[in-house]
């Protein structure tokens, strides 16, 4: 362990799976290995008193989350140094705690013989990105496969991430499931005037959560039943799934729009509209190919506008636009669009099923089936239509570029021969005379043309937001109905007088035991003036087992706490945990408390730490 600041040890966090643990540091937040406490990764924080809440990945060991109080969630990879994999912003402001927690399916092996997903059984999607102004070809990976695909070796089946946030303002949770989905939880209680802010959240048993409130209150969070749905995680993913292929999609339309085809529209707005203008140009050019006459004026722009040079890469682009669009829309978007529709009808079946179970009357194919699948369709019939319509194109072009490749060269050597035989195939004028109207064509913002998406763009802007009121209207409630968020409990408020006001500083789950340990300050003006700050176990309903009150020195400065935090540290022999108190004055306290079980009981020592 780092010789530091006490208070700084606040941000300590030990690392369960791997021997690591995570500190404040010179450069933000660090992550040293126990055996010699070599740094081996930090992540930069500005904003010390924005860090709501740090974990790490209880599965593999190699994830670090870390909360702030603004909503958003950093995940870096410890093994890249600190290396930023994930970054989740939700709409949750005035954040008091948090939690992250890494659970496997609880489905059985029976659960698992029947409704088998179509789209796991295609073949695997690839992607196109761009690399030195060009498009390549990589495998595939959806998003948030960076952190969220593990070993086979870390599980057996499915996992399940749940972010959860606390909101103090509105009392309500966020829980963030697989890094992609937002789901808000609000509480029971419908009267708000009584804001008590959350002290941290703490998992009780398998499925089960807690949020502790500063007043000793708590309230439960059940997700067994979501866990143990098999249906409802099939629902959730093939949701995630469905919005990840309409991102898939559209960043798709994108990277070629960017790379491809705006090089070359902007290449023939400089060689075309800026040096002779597109409608006269066209009209000279079909002039020079039906009475075989050329003007002084296209003389000119094929010896100084064009050229071998600008000839040549007016071939490339075109090659470009035409041939890598058909490419990417026949083995990327059209199997995107497949898997589209794939997912909708599992969707709309997984829906149509928890109808039925929960006794609906109208179990009839929804109406937003029918929507989202003729708009499915007609963008995989606008998708077929431009691939074929873009090697159509593409094939004239080419005859319109060899036939412009032997005007330049012929002005620019007199004994040049033409390598283009109009005479000798008849198609070939036909050709010809089709590409002067996609040339004059290209480029304009009315077109219907192959360079521009428009339609499709429209259209998928519709599929999403389908998919969006299919989520809110039955998605949403489906899932909200499976995690239970009970009515507040006293807690541990219920073992100390009414008199006494009490204050939650910190309290965590103690591991394998059904016991939480503790951290509590408690003042009362009458009849007895009271101003302690005590230490104990108690049971995960809140019964109270054991207390000790901190020693005088921490009393005395009870009235400006500004930090009680406990931290729990790796020990085989005895559950060991510091707590560490630090005052608004810099008046910094460390103490050790060692938990022994004996005979189904918690024995508790207390004292400083060395």
């Amino acid at each position: 362990m780092n010789e530091l600041n006490p208070k700084e040890r606040s941000y300590c966090v030990y690392n369960k799976k791997l021997p690591l643990y995570t500190e404040k540091g010179p450069k933000g937040l660090m992550v040293y290995r126990r055996s010699d406490n070599t740094a081996i990764a930090h992540t930069i924080i500005k904003k010390w008193e924005l860090v709501a809440g740090i974990y790490w990945d209880k599965i593999s060991g190699k994830y670090l989350s870390i909360f702030f109080r603004d909503g958003s969630i950093r995940i870096i990879d410890v093994f890249k140094d600190g290396k930023l994999v994930a970054f989740l912003r939700t709409q949750f402001k005035n954040v008091d705690c948090t939690y992250w927690d890494r659970i496997e399916e609880q489905t059985t092996n029976e659960m698992k013989q029947f409704n088998k997903n179509i789209v796991d059984l295609m073949p695997s999607l690839i992607q196109f990105v761009s690399s030195a102004n060009k498009l390549s070809l990589i495998p595939y990976t959806p998003s948030n496969a960076n952190w969220r695909e593990l070993d086979a070796k870390w599980k057996k089946n499915r996992v399940i991430d749940m972010h959860c946030l606390h909101q103090s303002e509105t009392d309500s949770f966020l829980m963030v499931l697989n890094g992609d989905y937002y789901l808000t939880l609000k509480t029971p209680e419908t009267d708000l005037s009584e804001k008590v802010p959350a002290c941290s959240l703490i998992k009780s048993a398998n499925s089960l959560y807690q949020c502790i409130y500063k007043d000793g209150s708590a309230r439960k969070i059940d997700t067994s039943s979501f866990l143990s749905s098999k249906s409802c995680i099939d629902l959730l993913e093939c949701i995630l799934s469905l919005k990840d292929m309409s991102k898939y999609t559209r960043n798709h339309l994108d990277l070629l729009e960017r790379v491809i085809i705006k090089p070359y529209l902007d290449f023939l707005e400089k060689i075309c509209d800026g040096a002779f203008g597109r409608e006269k140009l066209i009209n000279e050019l079909k002039i020079t190919f039906l009475l075989g006459t050329i003007s002084d004026e296209l003389q000119d722009w094929l010896h100084y506008s064009v050229g071998d040079k600008n000839v040549t890469q007016w071939r490339t682009l075109c090659h470009d636009a035409y041939q890598q669009t058909t490419e990417l829309f026949t083995i990327a978007l059209m199997c995107a669009c497949e898997r589209m529709i794939l997912l909708s009808e599992r969707c709309f079946g997984l829906i149509m099923a928890f109808q039925f179970e929960s006794g609906a009357d109208d179990n009839s194919r929804l109406h937003e089936l029918n929507e989202l699948m003729s708009n499915l369709q007609d963008m995989l019939k606008s998708i077929i239509y431009t691939a074929e319509e873009s090697a159509n194109k593409f094939e004239m072009l080419k005859i319109f570029l060899s036939w412009l490749n032997d005007r330049v060269h012929e002005e620019l050597d007199d004994d040049y021969k033409p390598q283009l035989s109009i005479t000798q195939n008849s198609n070939t004028c036909y050709k010809l005379g089709k590409s002067f109207e996609y040339l004059l064509q290209e480029g304009k913002k009315d077109s219907e043309d192959i360079l521009n998406f428009d339609i499709i763009k429209h259209t998928l802007e519709k599929i999403e937001a389908n998919i969006s009121r299919m989520n809110t209207k039955y998605i949403e409630p489906i899932l909200e109905n499976k995690i239970a968020i009970d009515t507040k409990i006293p807690f541990f408020k219920a073992n100390y007088s009414p008199e006494l006001t009490v204050t939650v500083r910190d309290i965590v789950k103690i591991s394998q035991i059904p016991y939480v340990l503790y951290v509590v300050q408690l003042s009362s003006v009458t009849p007895t003036p009271i101003n302690e700050v005590r230490v104990g176990t108690a049971n995960i309903d809140g019964t109270s087992t054991n207390e000790k009150i901190l020693p005088l020195s921490v009393v005395q400065m009870s009235n400006d706490i500004a930090v009680i935090k406990i931290i729990e540290e790796p020990s085989k022999k005895s559950k060991e945990y510091e707590i560490i108190c630090s005052g608004a004055k810099e008046m910094i306290t460390v103490y050790k408390t060692t938990l022994h079980i004996r005979d189904g009981r918690i024995e508790m020592a207390l004292g400083p730490s060395n």
